[in-house]
């Protein structure tokens, strides 16, 4: 333990010092190893250490004697290597250097272990050091048999500076730690027990008392006795020390703290939000209920808080932590001289504190009494400024509008950091509306009382905080804090202390009871405040307009909230309602109700009777067939939220109020639906249900969202004329009418993932408003030939049948700017005809066709082309003129065409391109790409380059490189250099490159040849319009014995730092989650050590994981050591497995002779029922557009800690026996699943002759399709003829040619 060892429990302390050189006994190490439970609690767990020879004397009162230093060096020795059970004991010593601060401290050596005074006099009952002893400490005092008078002994605390004395000062005596094994009392008294064998006799006694059970026992015996037992790790409110403590399901946060010496225990969840916990919550039960929520089972989740990087998911503190309350944004007070220009006329000395938005100015400063001034920071602004006779001076101007009069303040600061948090503060202040205090996410237990003294506050937003009701009498024994509990367990205090002392505590204002002095308070928000119910007081703030409850515990409304006759918007989302009272029915001015994710299983009477209720949600909520019934009587609901309320498969004459115009059905499990056409409904979403068939029920319809049905007729009677959007994706659609055609106001048509053989033979003509038409994923082979008075700006026709375009197709749709006929069979482009100048054209795909260079005759007719995609056709050159006119491109991708060189000098002449795809070509050199001087991206992997002589003088401006698979690849003397400076470079499947690259760096991506030959693995990744890559890979070729492969995808989303950090962690994490598995054997499922890693990993994110979450997939592939399959027997061959785990969106697939096996599960709330009631079960609540609590789509990742327990790190696990017939291992991000199917991209990849090929080819197909977002891929190809044992170690491990 790094110059400290220590063995507890079994035996007293013992520690000793390397640095001091003492080969005997030295003071115990008081303040030890976190992971220990002695941890930075002196009163819990630190003994006194005893010499050898007084221990030998009195050997009846130990529990066990040791009469030589070599037996202490021995227990030491033993202490330093000690693993409990397998748990391994973190080697972090907590001590502290260089400090000055007057505390208790033991000496060893050159390092002092520190322990706060208040901690150690609390366990001795003592109340400040040097105080007397009490007699009970005393062995045999009250028999005569102790050594020394009760007045006579008092502890006298060493400093910090008087660290190398070594000694600890009882009375006038000193205990020196000896040089050698036999030790000398330094008391006269040679007649019974020495000074230090009394108090360690008793130190023995009232410190090491059995916490729970039989506390000698070891820590995995002890935590096998029972599956009620388990760790909670304690942290200083500081943060600087942790101990492990142990405890039982009923162990309570009283007794915990009595334990620790401390007045009150603090929980700090993984969101970062601190509460107070009362004396009767059980902290263990609190820690295994989160942990139940997060994964953790069985012995790990008994284990959790025994580890010394355990805490982040949950963590106890003995106070509250430093900064858990943003205390620079809700309260920051300073001491400065100011002076404002229009009525100071000389510097003053004032205190002054910003809290919310206000500044407050007091006209003294102790900062007593009322403010002088209030000033609102809304517009404000700081300027720097310099005054000879003052320091760290800001010029604070203050106007909320424009035109309004301006205000400045004068402010000298005393130090340099008040200064920086006023001005990084205040800018941040400035963007919030005038009357509006922002102090969400606090961790509040009370308002500052300095905010009560504003009355123009209209706007109070609390959201997360732990405000509640003025307590109206002292709390009793079982629902008293810890602090009353501990202090009631020392009898020499009196009972009216106690009071004092608990009420001394307590905040004195700041209640919810002190919100009545918010006169003009028009909107509260204390959604998250933990309310068990609604506070009773929020009644009498009449002025109330609106009243957030939402995200609590509230199980009734209780009566009264009558009295808020002005409130409109009511928010009670995401509680435990199963009712309401009737006091909501007289509300005069209620427009607004939100009732949606509670446990209502019918509308309630009041609701009926509000009678100008405008908008209802109820989404989310066990209700029964007959809220159709029910809600006919709202007489003027204008808006309806039914979302994910499974009421019925049919939905007929629904009784609906005719006043209606907002209707929001989505995930019913509806399968038919009929509405009575006397309504007035102008918007409609009935998507993700099991609809046949869809009637157009309103001629006032504007929008119907109806994807992911089974719709196979759409009917258009009545017809709605006023429609504007018509979304029928994912449909089972054979045809559309031709009626769709007379609706002129339509803007949006999404038929794409039907049936369709052709379109409306007037889709393309006389239609005004339709600006974009999404007809891809559909069997169409032609399209209409009618095309005038076409105004389409966007039409994607992709992944259809169409073997050429209309003649005046692209003549006379002139006004398009995005096409997209990738993935069809398209051998020519028709004319553009004379009027070139008029084509509005910017975007062009083209990938996936049978087309040649002569198409470029009209690709050239677009002089505002920005993107070019013609990836995987037939190109054998880029024409140089044709080339040449496209001056505004920014983007070409050529890839898997059949180029055996670029036109650098035509390129050149491009001024705005920037970026070059043109991989799986037959390009042998490169010309001198210094001309393209905007070029920042590169890709020549899959080509036949033998060198790259050119390439390295541009290398410094690139932001990208990819060299891959260029098997005669010549690297330049200079490119190591080089690439230090790329932000980014990846060179896969090169030869004989590993050791010319070894000096570059990380960020180089290179994997040579694997050595076994059963697979090779290539990788491709875009940003799309991100400017960051937030996205990450793990590729082990050679994973634990050589054998193995350990592939993995990490989406970050908006955050680049959590998927990075996975990518350097991922692989050590796995391996010693596989190796300690291995080690335990019995009692763990085959893929837990995936499970865990997941949230492993997700707990050493640390504070990270507040700031965002990352989905993710991790693949290993390991040899068995017993084959399974009968095939594996007979090939005599070892045989491999998938091991897979997955959260969010990342998805993994295997092709299996061209068929795709599923290897994970989409975490999404569109994709997955069971994550839907998950996420509503737990207290969370789904937006309409999908988002867990409004923030993300996914409901499993790693990381986003602030959306526990609705979004969670438990991954889902697969495993599946690697056979001879697989082909493929396929593991990509959603920036290519949500634009290619799981057949399509198997198809493109089949046909690729390397995996660096396939994964390229998938990005460049996902780009063509239209993906805009981050792109992940990660290809494995299996070599097949070693699976079957017919191929040699060497071989290649990727087959090819087109695969029909």
């Amino acid at each position: 333990m790094d110059g400290v060892a220590e063995y507890r429990r079994s035996t007293f302390s013992v520690a000793y010092s390397k640095d001091s050189g003492t080969s005997g006994v030295a003071p115990p190490a008081a303040a030890a190893a976190p992971g220990l439970n002695a941890g930075f609690f002196p009163a819990r767990r630190s003994t006194f250490a005893t010499s050898g020879a007084a221990a030998a004397s009195d050997a009846r009162q130990l529990p066990y004697a040791l009469s030589s230093s070599s037996q202490l060096q021995e227990k030491a020795k033993k202490a330093a290597s000690l693993k409990r059970g397998g748990i391994s004991i973190p080697k972090r010593v907590a001590s502290q250097r260089g400090s000055s601060k007057k505390t208790g401290a033991y000496n060893v050596g050159s390092k002092s272990k520190i322990y706060d005074t208040p901690y150690f006099g609390s366990a001795l009952g003592l109340s400040a050091p040097g105080a007397s002893i009490p007699a009970a400490l005393v062995p045999g005092a009250q028999d005569g048999r102790g050594a020394f008078s009760r007045s006579s002994m008092h502890l006298e605390p060493t400093t910090f500076a008087e660290s190398t004395s070594q000694e600890f000062r009882i009375g006038s005596g000193a205990v020196t730690p000896p040089d050698s094994g036999s030790v000398t009392p330094t008391s006269s008294s040679a007649s019974g027990p020495s000074t230090d064998d009394l108090l360690d006799v008793r130190a023995m006694q009232l410190f090491e008392q059995p916490a729970e059970g039989d506390d000698s026992l070891p820590d995995d015996q002890w935590l096998a006795h029972s599956e009620d037992r388990g760790f909670v790790r304690v942290h200083t409110s500081d943060g600087s020390y942790s101990g492990a403590e142990r405890c039982t399901l009923s162990t309570t946060a009283g007794e915990l703290a009595d334990r620790i010496g401390s007045r009150w225990l603090f929980v700090c969840d993984s969101s970062g939000s601190v509460r107070r916990l009362s004396g009767m919550e059980k902290p263990l039960v609190l820690q295994a209920e989160k942990l139940k929520e997060m994964g953790y089972e069985g012995r790990r989740l008994q284990q959790y808080g025994h580890e010394a990087e355990a805490g982040h998911c949950i963590r106890f503190y003995d106070g509250k932590p430093a900064g858990s309350t943003r205390e620079d944004q809700v309260y920051l007070p300073s001491l400065v001289h100011i002076k404002q220009r229009s009525w100071y006329n000389i510097w003053r000395r004032r205190y002054c504190c910003i809290c919310g938005n206000r500044l407050f100015l007091y006209s003294n400063e102790s900062g007593k009494g009322r403010p002088s001034k209030v000033e609102i920071l809304t517009g404000a602004r700081t300027v720097e400024f310099r005054d000879k006779k003052r320091e760290h001076c800001l010029c604070l101007i203050l106007q909320q509008e424009a035109d309004a009069p301006m205000t400045s303040y004068l402010i000298s600061f005393d130090s340099w950091s008040e200064h920086e948090q006023w001005t990084k503060l205040i800018p941040k202040l400035a963007k919030q509306k005038p009357k509006e205090v922002d102090l969400s996410h606090c961790s509040l237990e009370a308002l500052p009382d300095v905010l009560l003294n504003d009355d123009n506050i209209n706007v109070l937003n609390l959201t997360r905080n732990y405000i509640q009701s003025r307590p109206t009498k002292p709390q009793n024994m079982h629902n008293q804090p810890a602090s009353m509990r501990s202090l009631r367990a020392m009898k020499d205090v009196k009972r009216p202390f106690l009071h004092s002392q608990v009420e001394s505590s307590l905040p004195k204002s700041g209640w919810l009871d002190d919100l009545l002095r918010f006169r003009n308070l028009h909107s509260l928000t204390l959604a998250d405040n933990h309310l068990m119910q609604v506070p009773v007081v929020l009644y009498e703030i009449t002025s109330l307009r609106e009243l957030n409850l939402a995200v609590n515990q509230i199980e009734e409304v209780p009566r009264g909230i009558s009295n808020l006759r002005s409130l409109q918007v009511l928010h009670l989302h995401s509680n435990k309602l199963t009712d309401l009272p009737m006091d909501i029915s007289k509300l005069p001015h209620l427009v607004s109700l939100s009732m949606g994710f509670n446990r209502f299983q019918e509308i309630p009477h009041a609701v009926h009777q509000i009678q100008n209720l405008k908008r209802l949600v109820i989404a989310g909520n066990p209700l029964g067939p007959l809220i159709w019934s029910q809600l006919g009587k709202i007489g003027n609901l204008e808006a309806l939220d039914a979302r994910l309320v499974p009421v019925m498969e049919s939905l007929q004459d629904a009784m609906l109020t005719t006043k209606l115009a907002y209707i929001d059905l989505d995930n019913m499990g509806i399968k038919s639906l009929y509405l009575p056409p006397s309504g007035s409904i102008t918007s409609m979403n009935c998507c993700h249900n099991k609809l046949s068939s869809l009637p157009m029920f309103y001629s006032s319809l504007t929008s119907i969202l109806a994807n992911c049905n089974r719709i196979e007729e759409l009917r258009m009677q009545p017809k709605p004329t006023n429609l504007t959007r018509l979304l029928l994706s994912r449909n089972q659609l054979k045809e559309l009418p031709e009626e769709v055609c007379d609706l002129q106001k339509l803007q949006v048509l999404d038929v794409s993932h039907n049936k369709l053989t052709r379109l409306p033979a007037r889709v393309f003509w006389n239609m005004p408003s339709l600006k974009g038409i999404d007809a891809s994923f559909n069997q169409l082979q032609t399209l209409p030939e009618r095309i005038d008075r076409c105004f389409l700006e966007r039409l994607n026709l992709h992944c259809n049948q169409l073997s050429e375009l209309p003649v005046a197709f692209l003549m006379r749709a002139t006004m398009i700017k995005a096409l997209n006929l990738s993935s069809n069979r398209l051998t020519r482009l028709p004319p553009l005809g004379p009027a070139r100048e008029i084509y509005h054209l910017e975007e062009l795909a083209l990938t996936d066709n049978h087309l040649n260079e002569q198409c470029f005759s009209t690709i050239a007719g677009y002089k505002r082309l920005k993107i070019l995609h013609i990836a995987m056709n037939q190109l054998g050159q880029l024409p140089v003129r044709c080339i040449q006119e496209l001056l505004d491109l920014r983007e070409l991708t050529v890839s898997r065409n059949r180029l055996v060189q670029l036109p650098i000098s035509s390129l050149a002449k491009l001024p705005e391109l920037q970026r070059i795809m043109a991989h799986s070509n037959q390009i042998t050199e490169i010309g001198d790409l210094r001309k393209i001087r905007r070029l920042k991206r590169l890709d020549l992997a899959c080509n036949e380059l033998g060198t790259i002589g050119h390439v390295t003088s541009i290398l410094s401006s690139l932001n990208g490189l990819d060299l891959s698979a260029n098997a005669n690849l010549n690297f330049a003397a200079g490119l190591p250099t080089t690439l230090k400076g790329m932000p980014r470079a990846v060179i896969e499947e090169v030869p004989n490159a590993e050791e010319f690259l070894s000096t570059v760096g990380p960020h180089v991506d290179y994997h040579g040849l694997p050595s076994h030959g059963m697979w090779t693995h290539g990788s491709a990744e875009a940003s799309g319009n991100r400017m960051r890559h937030c996205a990450a890979q793990v590729k082990v070729q050679n994973f634990r014995n050589g054998r193995d492969g350990l592939y993995g995808v990490f989406n970050g989303g908006q955050n680049a730092q959590i998927p990075h950090q996975l990518r350097v962690s991922m692989a050590g994490i796995v391996m010693e989650e596989f190796t300690g598995q291995q080690e335990t054997g019995s009692g763990s499922k085959p893929l837990d050590y995936l499970k865990y890693a997941f949230l492993t990993a997700h707990s050493r994110l640390g504070g990270l994981s507040r700031k965002g979450g990352a989905s993710l997939a991790i693949v290993h592939i390991y040899a068995l050591s017993s084959p399974t399959s009968i095939a594996a027997r007979r090939s005599g061959v070892p045989m491999y497995r998938l091991n897979v785990a997955n959260t969010g969106h990342v998805q993994a697939l295997l092709s299996r002779e061209g068929k795709v096996v599923p290897l994970t599960k989409v975490h999404t709330t569109e994709d997955n029922a069971e994550e839907r009631s998950r996420v509503a079960r737990t207290g969370g609540f789904i937006t309409p557009e999908g988002r867990v609590n409004g923030l993300l789509s996914a409901t499993r990742v790693v990381g986003a800690s602030f959306l526990n327990p609705y979004v969670i790190p438990d991954p889902y696990l697969h495993s599946i026996e690697l056979m001879p017939s697989d082909e493929m291992l396929i593991i990509a991000c959603a920036g290519l699943w949500l634009h290619v199917t799981h057949e399509e991209a198997v198809r493109v990849a089949r046909t690729c002759t390397s995996a660096s090929q396939a994964a390229k080819s998938l990005r460049d197909l996902a780009q063509a399709y239209g993906s805009q977002g981050i792109i992940s891929i990660v290809v494995v190809f299996f070599n097949q003829a070693m699976l079957t044992g017919r191929g040699r170690s060497g071989s290649s491990g990727s087959f090819g040619g087109d695969v029909n």
